[in-house]
């Protein structure tokens, strides 16, 4: 019997210093920071330790042994997709191939498991702010549809959280990003989704901030189908941006939008229409007080109502944007007010005199701006305008075809006037 209780404590000794020798002890598995934004000595020192247990791995390896001793599945299956896909293109103009560097993948698990532990504790704050972190990192890498994917998983999380400021952020970011993208269709969505819930919230101030980069985009997306020959769908979008600027007040968004409608307009072949746009458009600007929109908004109406022969209306619209652009120093439309001026009474009767002095002054702002094409073209119609002015003084209008019909059609004319006339 003492035999027997000797050899079992023989046994049980034995046993338990081989199963000491057989089972080296389990490595304790990493944790992060509580408030999820972990620290220098985290997952980038926690990836060289792996790598002294097992010996030399790469680095791809060892962020995913990471992942899993940390217990983060879902990051598990983010850094091995991440580390293992071939490189792609980000920018097929150039021919720049992307992938995430060794060096970047061990901060890229820390945002990833620290997303993910924070979701674990319904820290949807944190959640978000990772997941913003790695979407800008991969936007600024030129790989748009991995800053789209974390864009998303903002949106996800930030739509369990019930928090609607963090859902209005959410679709704000995701909104700017595609916008940076130019993808303007998409950009629209999340825009009109943050403006609605800005509107659930009853904050008037978040909805006209909401609103502004939505009439943006709006405004943007019918330009370009105006390029595109799609003048439809472009009144479609500007009639829609002026619907949203009218809803929160937006004066400086409905004058724009009015602008575009009118300009659209034109090009569908309705003038009177396109009048009563540009009008609406004037109205809108003198109302936010904007010298320069009114000033741009009475030589559109001006133009409109030259083009349906209301030609005394045109000139008034000429001379009221004509003080205007003075009383604002603006330019440019000077310049262009006193050239539709000067050819305006160029076509009236006995406007010849009127005709050149508007475009002499037409001639010295195109000389104050310096642009040499304007300025060639101001010259000419001066020239010409000029030419008609001492024809018709010191001929008497003796010919109906005035100074450039005489010079090319009516030879004897001309030098009956040379003979009799002064240059």
């Amino acid at each position: 019997m003492l035999v027997f209780v000797s050899y079992s404590c023989k046994a049980r000794h034995s046993h338990h210093k081989m199963a000491a020798t057989a089972a080296p002890r389990r490595p304790t598995p990493p944790t992060l920071a509580k408030n999820g934004a972990g620290d220098a000595s985290g997952p980038a020192q926690q990836v060289s330790a792996s790598s002294s247990l097992g010996g030399a791995h790469s680095v791809a390896f060892d962020v995913c042994v990471q992942s899993l001793m940390s217990g983060c599945v879902n990051s598990f299956v983010s850094i091995f997709t991440l580390s293992h896909r071939p490189p792609v293109c980000v920018d097929e103009l150039a021919q720049v191939m992307f992938s995430v560097p060794d060096d970047r993948l061990p901060w890229c698990l820390e945002r990833l498991m620290s997303a993910e532990l924070q979701r674990r504790r319904s820290q949807f704050r944190a959640v978000l702010d990772e997941h913003y972190q790695l979407a800008d990192y991969f936007e600024s890498c030129g790989d748009k549809q991995l800053a789209i994917r974390h864009h998303l998983h903002a949106l996800q999380h930030a739509s369990e959280s019930s928090d609607a400021a963090l859902e209005i952020e959410a679709h704000s970011r995701a909104a700017s990003m595609y916008e940076r993208q130019k993808m303007l269709g998409e950009a629209t969505v999340h825009y009109e989704t943050r403006l609605r819930l800005c509107e659930l919230t009853g904050d008037a101030a978040a909805r006209s901030e909401a609103s502004r980069p939505l009439i943006k985009v709006l405004l943007a997306r019918g330009h370009d189908a105006m390029k595109e020959q799609q003048c439809e769908a472009a009144k479609q979008l500007f009639e829609v941006a002026v619907n949203a600027a009218k809803a929160v007040g937006d004066v400086a968004g409905e004058a724009d939008a009015y602008a575009a409608l009118g300009n659209v307009t034109v090009v569908l072949g309705d003038m009177r229409k396109a009048l009563d746009y540009q009008r609406r458009f004037l109205v809108v600007a003198r109302e936010s007080k904007n010298t320069v929109a009114e000033s741009a908004a009475s030589l559109e109406v001006a133009k409109l109502q030259d083009a349906l022969g209301q030609s005394t209306e045109a000139i008034e619209s000429l001379k009221s944007a004509l003080c205007v652009a003075e009383e604002a120093n603006d330019l440019r439309s000077i310049n262009e007010a006193c050239r539709l001026l000067g050819e305006a009474y160029r076509r009236q009767p006995n406007g010849l005199t009127k005709a050149v002095h508007y475009l002499r002054e037409h001639f010295r702002a195109s000389r104050d701006l310096g642009d040499t094409a304007i300025l060639e073209s101001a010259r000419i119609s001066l020239g010409m305008a000029l030419g008609e002015h001492h024809f018709a003084a010191s001929s008497g209008a003796a010919s109906s075809s005035g100074f450039l019909g005489v010079c090319v059609d009516d030879l004897p004319t001309l030098l009956e006037w040379l003979g009799a006339g002064e240059m």
